[in-house]
């Protein structure tokens, strides 16, 4: 197995704060294809979003484009986890693979609806 490539993420201009519902709406997550099971589904009764940090899920998110990967993180903001975009090692939970790449310039931490 080769090793994963860590992109460094590039200092962002300024701090975007979105809802859960409108990061849905604006980014568009994928169905987790390996897991009928997976975590995270939208309230269209989708199956999971989702992807775990092991096995065939972590190397599948690790083997593509990083700008349209993001990653759940467990964090001190009001004692809850935070989605946040690029690909993350430090307290991950999960990623989410969006049809809609993120861009360098903003930090975009999902806040729950």
């Amino acid at each position: 197995m080769e090793p994963y490539r860590i992109r460094r993420h590039p200092v962002s201009k300024s701090l975007t704060k979105i809802g859960f519902e409108t990061w849905l709406t604006k980014y568009e997550p994928v169905i987790n294809q390996f897991d009928p099971n997976a975590s995270m589904s939208t309230d269209k009764g989708d199956d999971g979003i989702m992807f775990e940090t092991y096995g065939e899920e972590v190397d599948f998110v690790f083997n593509y484009n990083p700008d349209y990967v993001w990653t759940y993180v467990d964090s001190d903001v009001d004692d809850h986890p935070i989605i946040v975009n690029g690909r993350w090692l430090v307290n991950r939970i999960g990623y989410f693979i969006t049809k809609k790449p993120w861009t360098a310039e903003t930090l975009v931490v999902l806040e729950w609806d």
